[in-house]
């Protein structure tokens, strides 16, 4: 566990830091939206892109109530560690299709395009709060 949260912390520390924690906030529950949509979408044909996709829309936005950041509910998580949480997310989410199976590409394009997204945007996040006041992407 040493060595993945190692790596996570280097990959996550080597990105320059321009989004805020409200952007990274809203693009989370746009992510979680997105996600809900695809499950509802593909529910009648597909259960097995369907199910994954609602969970992952739901664990989305529970993470983001949890999480001590513009838009969460309450400060049991802290950014920094629901930074690392996205990260391995990310890698989960975007291995579902070859796990799966998913039968069209654009299932497959959606959910590794989804992980890559949430990667980027955890690496992109400004998490030291003097430095958010200042930067001129606070705005974000």
């Amino acid at each position: 566990m040493a060595l993945v949260e190692n790596t996570l912390r280097l990959v996550l520390g080597r990105l320059p830091k321009v989004v805020s924690p409200r952007s990274h906030a809203a693009i989370d529950y746009a992510v979680a939206a997105a996600f809900v949509a695809v499950g509802l979408k593909t529910w009648k044909r597909n259960k097995r892109v369907a199910i994954p996709a609602l969970l992952i829309g739901g664990s989305q936005v529970a993470l983001s109530l949890l999480t001590d950041y513009p838009g969460g509910v309450t400060d049991a998580l802290e950014l920094e560690k629901h930074l690392e949480i996205d990260a391995l997310r990310a890698g989960v989410i975007a291995s579902l299709p070859g796990i799966l199976e998913f039968p069209e590409a654009w299932q497959s394009r959606f959910f590794r395009g989804q992980g890559m997204a949430i990667a980027a945007v955890a690496g992109l996040t400004e998490t030291k709060e003097e430095n958010i006041s200042r930067s001129r992407y606070h705005s974000l």
